[in-house]
């Protein structure tokens, strides 16, 4: 019997019931799945991993940018032998900052204001270009339309927090050094950005892992990420990508 391929899930936010407050934002974008929904899947997966006789903890189940929701899953990810989770963390979540990410942060200030997402190009913003900009300018151009930025703390996974994640089996990985599309760095930037991003992953315990931003990479991208001592890098099929090279794995987002 030839095996199923599995799913190597890339989940970010998680509610439970109707989702609520900028969360319903989220999820209009297929960026939240609801957690019952979650649950029957994962118990698929891991049947699926079961049968197939693999590995114990070898299918990993992915999560991006430190969401505190993905802690609704730490109890139930105890019973699923066959299920590996991976939390990527960006280097200035590493760090301890604590203001959202951009595209988040304008996501939380749309709600506040009753703006629907999918208007803002009315007041002169567009999701798909932002993420083409580096974060620091993200945040730059959010600043002069005069958006606030927001404390992430009570929503976001804290470093402090870390060790008791490792404890409970869970891995850890770099999310990379900038939060946007990567393709748009010139080469020694990139390395440099890895390198400090991979250093402090593995000081506080995590694997040299990476998932790209955005899920989006290119060859040359990949070696200087080899080159900088990243063992497994993680893309995205829903991004268009180029065939995957060994130790690129590509995920699927849930939502």
């Amino acid at each position: 019997m030839t095996p199923l391929i599995l799913d190597v899930p890339c989940l970010h936010r998680i509610h439970s019931g109707i989702p609520k407050g900028v969360h319903k934002i989220h999820t209009s974008i297929g960026m939240s799945i609801e957690l019952d929904d979650l649950l029957s899947r994962l118990e698929q997966l891991n049947s699926v991993a079961e049968k197939q006789n693999l590995d114990k903890k070898s299918v990993f189940v992915t999560f991006d940018d430190g969401w505190i929701d993905s802690l609704l899953l730490r109890e139930k990810l105890r019973n699923f032998q066959y299920l590996q989770p991976v939390l990527f963390l960006t280097l200035n979540q590493l760090k301890g900052y604590k203001k959202m990410l951009p595209l988040p942060r304008l996501y939380a200030w749309c709600k506040k204001q009753s703006i629907d997402i999918n208007q803002i190009e009315s007041i002169g913003l567009s999701r798909m270009e932002m993420k083409c900009i580096p974060e620091h300018r993200q945040h730059e151009i959010l600043d002069r339309k005069g958006i606030p930025n927001f404390d992430s703390s009570l929503e976001t996974i804290q470093p402090d927090m870390i060790p008791e994640l490792l404890n409970d089996g869970w891995k850890i990985g770099s999310h990379s050094h900038d939060h946007c599309d990567l393709r748009i760095q010139n080469s020694d930037d990139l390395f440099n950005g890895l390198k400090e991003a991979l250093e402090l992953t593995v000081k506080i315990g995590g694997m040299p892992w990476l998932a790209w931003p955005e899920g989006r990479w290119n060859m040359e991208m990949h070696k200087i990420a080899e080159k900088v001592g990243f063992e497994i890098q993680f893309g995205l099929l829903d991004e268009p990508h180029e065939t995957p090279p060994d130790g690129m794995i590509m995920r699927k987002i849930w939502s």
